[in-house]
């Protein structure tokens, strides 16, 4: 939807900072409590010249996050649709709405596959080049770190997500 759902909570808008690559990180509203991947992504982006946006939903207030580094914002809701303007890599279960949005908003993905149909998301952003495949359950913060750095840089792979982006741009349904 374009407009507010209505289940929406507040986000910290003001804590983004302006001048430094955003990552956002979601791993979707039903599958999201997996600690071990949110520490790795954490740890990857510690000491890094990135934020990193993490939804954590009932995660928040809990320690099973660990220590988080200041360069991450954690979140119990965040606003995907407003968000992905402003950021330059995502890092996503897969889920297909995730996908399309960021394909949308010319998002290169970091997808770390967990159940169902995100095996298929992952398996065509692949095929097409437009974001990395990374099981963070199971990976070291260096190859995450690794991944994202290359989601973020110049690349062909961000030339081919905005080929692909700008043919969303265009409601083939609203073409007469």
């Amino acid at each position: 939807p374009s407009g507010a759902r209505g289940d929406e909570t507040s986000f910290p808008w003001n804590k983004l900072q302006p001048d430094a690559r955003i990552i956002y990180m979601s791993l979707g509203s039903q599958i999201y409590h997996q600690p071990v991947m949110f520490r790795t992504a954490f740890e990857a982006v510690r000491d890094k010249p990135v934020q990193l946006v993490a939804t954590v939903n009932e995660l928040m207030n809990t320690n099973e996050l660990g220590n988080i580094p200041p360069n991450v914002l954690p979140a119990y809701y965040t606003p995907q649709l407003q968000l992905l303007p402003k950021v330059d890599a995502m890092i996503t279960h897969g889920g297909a709405n995730s996908v399309m949005e960021a394909i949308y908003y010319d998002v290169p993905l970091l997808i770390s596959p967990i159940c169902n149909d995100q095996f298929h998301q992952a398996h065509f952003v692949r095929k097409r080049s437009i974001g990395i495949n990374l099981d963070l359950a199971n990976c070291t913060p260096i190859s995450c770190w690794n991944a994202l750095h290359q989601l973020i840089s110049p690349s062909a792979m961000r030339d081919r997500m905005h080929r692909i982006s700008t043919s969303y741009q265009t409601d083939g349904a609203g073409r007469t």
